[in-house]
């Protein structure tokens, strides 16, 4: 996180750089990627598999 305040006075800028402690990938399991293609291998829509699976498309 970085925020930055300005003193409107003066101009004078304050940046303070939170440093990350935790870093959580992004995107879904393994287990959950191989289900949802293979629904759509099997004939289901996107939206079919994101009704069952709460996995959306976007």
């Amino acid at each position: 996180m970085i925020a930055i305040a300005v003193n409107k006075g003066t101009n004078v800028k304050n940046v303070v750089v939170k440093k990350i402690e935790f870093y959580k990938p992004l995107g879904y399991e393994g287990q959950i990627k191989e289900k949802c293609l293979e629904m759509y291998v099997n004939g289901m829509g996107f939206r079919a598999i994101e009704r069952v699976t709460g996995v959306h498309h976007i």
